[in-house]
């Protein structure tokens, strides 16, 4: 590898040059590119976060070791995540031994926070709360954009800490069922205690229950996780119905009374009581949602808390 004047690099890069100069300019490969900026890391020349944000090629190396350092566990089940400094609400997109995927939370690289899971959905394990520094930060969505932090525990107590083990154990075992069963949701009891104490039964065709006493954002949530096709059919208990179509885990059109798409959604999401029905599917008129889930979920959880106020 040539000499590299590491003050003309490290200019360069804080001046904005690309990944593919860099390499002209320096006489490096891509890879060896890498090696050099990870050094520089090592040696707090410039920071992870600051580097993260400058260079493309850097952050896709840092994912790639973070996700063979830390296997991750795709969350099967609706659980929220709170930033208690800002009371920002987010959902848990997968979990790993030392730290979790968050959708939902604004976070910057390098910044540490406090997350705390009240783990409502999971009644056998207490609130877990720990102190993450997110190590990467992606925008998502093509038509409306959210989130997405990768978050790596940084601070955690003892008690916490075995919680948080249970919690992972609890999803690896989830994890192993569902890939044995082709239709998880159709043949087996709904994997959250929430609505099995709400009173959710099970058939070959369709499952019921109360919209009391369990969030109905949990219920939308689980059928997106699962990838289902299906109609949830939503009554509330003032009696105003609303259909959800979701199709291989995409919320595709919504309708409430004259509302269409979004707006209906969120009526719906909005609804304090009532029941629901899974229902066989059928296509929709018009597909009238084109917004991730997560964005959508997210969105609602945001209005609620607003309303509240």
């Amino acid at each position: 590898m040539p000499r590299i004047p590491v003050i003309e690099l490290l200019n360069d890069i804080r001046n904005g040059m690309g990944d593919h100069d860099l390499t002209e300019k320096y006489q490096l490969s891509v890879k060896g590119l890498n090696r050099l900026m990870q050094k520089l890391v090592e040696k707090k020349a410039i920071g992870h976060g600051e580097l993260y944000e400058k260079s493309p090629s850097y952050r896709k190396f840092a994912d790639q070791l973070a996700s063979r350092l830390s296997p991750r566990l795709r969350v099967r089940r609706p659980i929220r995540a709170y930033h208690d400094a800002k009371s920002q609400k987010g959902f848990v997109r997968d979990i790993s031994e030392n730290g979790v995927r968050v959708a939902g939370i604004n976070t910057s690289v390098g910044d540490v926070i406090t997350l705390r899971l009240p783990l409502k959905e999971v009644g056998a394990i207490d609130p877990i709360e720990f102190r993450a520094v997110c190590r990467w930060s992606k925008i998502q969505g093509k038509r409306k954009e959210f989130v997405m932090c990768g978050f790596e525990i940084t601070e955690i107590t003892e008690t916490a800490g075995i919680r948080f083990h249970e919690l992972t154990n609890l999803l690896r075992a989830e994890s192993r069922v569902s890939d044995r069963l082709e239709e998880p949701l159709l043949d087996v009891q709904m994997p959250w205690q929430a609505i099995g104490s709400a009173g959710a039964e099970t058939s070959l065709r369709q499952f019921s229950g109360k919209v009391d006493g369990v969030d109905i954002l949990d219920v939308v949530q689980f059928l997106l996780l699962v990838g289902k096709t299906t109609v949830l059919h939503v009554v509330s208990s003032e009696g105003v119905e609303s259909q959800l179509y979701l199709k291989k885990g995409c919320l595709v059109h919504a309708s409430l009374g004259n509302l269409r798409g979004s707006d209906a959604f969120f009526e719906c999401m909005n609804f304090p009581g009532g029941e629901f029905l899974v229902e066989p599917w059928c296509e929709p008129a018009d597909h009238t949602m084109r917004e991730p889930g997560e964005l959508l979920l997210v969105e609602a959880a945001r209005r609620r808390d607003e309303s509240f106020r």
